[in-house]
């Protein structure tokens, strides 16, 4: 795919999404302006999406369900011959990440029945409980109860998927531990202000008042708000590695086992392998992210619309390995997933799954190509083969 049409692929695919940033909607509308054949493209890709055929399919769905996710090749349906005129250098390879054969705006919509119900909601809602660990040994399901909970010194208030707190007296020492389940994500804010969105099947582990030093543990992943005091540094203790800030946004990223990814989105944090206590820690830029094992911290580029899509829900995906995804299913949807068949897990995939959505009527993705099959045994395990 020509770079040009790759990046206005993606920003028009978040701001049909409505979630652009003021920076990627100024540089969308610099591309457009300044050449002709994007601004092409881009108005047939609008068109299409403003077309009524396009639009009475949209009615008859649920749209706050519907999952956006950037396209990476060409539809074969008859109705996007405009834009794949346009797009002849595009690669057909990729169509696995097409859905359904309609696409808006350089985004595909899965469109999910209104009457569907997944069959794996009784094994989510099984493990849906978010749970918060006080250091009085009181454990406050946070799925079950809403409004104030008075405790541990602190008023706790849960409210939209949100937890704060407010001290009331003097609070419990030691530290609490927030655990967020499969299929579930969730936001506290610390009581210096620092705000945490916590990604499913992630910890988080913090006191309830900070000392001298501000300091909490995650496992799994997590963004970052962090509250500036230049007399606190906010240090994340993580399984490879340890990050320091003043005040910044960033993500951590912990599932694979033996490394720990900080994606920095903005501000400056630094990034220390805590079994290399000689090496100097490495300094983060916006838009770079740093990678720590046991035996080093490597520093690449990272694309947020993928990395931080994940905040909307969405696990977006860019020519990844079968084998990666079904490391992803169980923790997404409380599910067991597994190939029969040795010679897939190295197919690849682009395209996105929503947590909010059926997965039975997302894994059409993977059968598009008639590469891939699946079927679910009587143990509710998912098998690709």
């Amino acid at each position: 795919m020509d770079p040009k049409f790759r990046i206005i692929d993606q920003l028009s695919g978040l701001k049909a999404a409505g979630i652009i940033s003021p920076e990627q909607d100024e540089q969308l509308s610099e591309l457009l302006a300044s050449d002709p054949e994007a601004s092409e493209f881009n108005d047939a890709q609008t068109a299409l999406g403003q077309s009524a055929e396009i639009n009475q399919i949209i009615a008859e769905h649920d749209a706050p369900t519907m999952l956006y996710k950037v396209w990476e090749g060409i539809d074969k349906d008859n109705r996007r011959r405009k834009v794949i005129k346009i797009r002849k250098t595009l690669s057909i390879a990729a169509a696995a990440a097409i859905i359904f054969g309609i696409a808006i705006g350089g985004i595909a919509i899965l469109l999910p029945k209104k009457q569907d119900i997944s069959h794996l909601s009784a094994v989510k809602e099984a493990k849906s409980r978010i749970e918060l660990r006080l250091p009085n040994g009181q454990v406050v399901d946070l799925s079950a109860r809403q409004g104030q909970v008075n405790t541990a010194g602190a008023t706790f208030s849960n409210n939209n998927k949100t937890l704060t707190y407010t001290p009331t007296g003097a609070v419990a020492s030691g530290n609490s531990t927030l655990l967020v389940p499969i299929g579930k994500d969730y936001t506290i804010a610390l009581s210096d202000g620092t705000t945490v969105h916590l990604n499913s099947s992630t910890s988080i582990t913090f006191p309830l008042s900070f000392a001298d030093r501000r300091e909490v543990t995650i496992n799994g992943e997590a963004y970052l708000e962090v509250a500036p005091d230049a007399k606190k540094p906010f240090i994340v203790h993580l399984p490879n590695a340890s990050v320091q800030v003043l005040g910044t946004a960033f993500n951590v990223n912990t599932y694979d086992p033996g490394i720990s990814c900080v994606a920095l989105v903005s501000g400056k944090v630094t990034v220390k392998d805590p079994s290399a206590n000689t090496a100097d820690p490495v300094m983060l830029k916006p838009g770079v992210q740093a990678v720590a094992t046991n035996k080093e911290v490597l520093v690449q580029p990272f694309d947020p619309s993928y990395t931080l899509s994940w905040r909307q829900g969405i696990f977006r995906f860019q020519d990844l390995s079968l084998s990666k995804i079904c490391e992803v299913l169980p923790r997404w949807f409380g599910i067991s997933a597994v190939m029969d068949n040795d010679r897939i897990a190295n197919f690849k995939f682009s395209g996105g799954l929503s947590r909010n959505m059926s997965l039975k009527e997302q894994l059409s993705m993977f059968q598009l190509e008639g590469q891939v099959e699946y079927y679910w045994d009587k143990d509710s395990t998912l098998h690709f083969k």
